[in-house]
């Protein structure tokens, strides 16, 4: 995406992304999903109810079925629709799905 802005902003952008020790392309993706947030009121997606299962966790469930079942970030069994289905915003993992934060 490409947007025009004058150097005044843009070094003020630089030195807001340095203050808060982000890179500039994260301070932006913040500052316009809060935006979208607060102003469009997109829906606050629910906590993750545990992270994505391990290589280990799912290896186990293979070898031992009647073992604990595994579920999903969002609760439902493994694998769930996000498998493989993450989304990189910012730094921070999301479930492609359900868009549940899962790192």
């Amino acid at each position: 995406m490409l947007i025009r802005i004058t150097g005044d902003f843009k070094n003020r952008i630089i030195d807001a992304a340095e203050e808060a020790d982000l890179s500039i392309n994260a301070l932006v993706a913040n500052a316009v999903k809060a935006y979208l947030d607060a102003e469009i009121s997109i829906p606050v997606p629910p906590p993750a109810v545990r992270p994505i299962p391990t290589v280990s966790e799912v290896l186990r469930d293979y070898i031992n079925p009647a073992s604990e079942k595994l579920l999903g970030p969002c609760g439902n069994p493994w694998p769930c629709e996000a498998d493989g289905n993450v989304q990189d915003i910012g730094g921070v993992d999301f479930c492609g799905h359900c868009g549940i934060r899962v790192s």
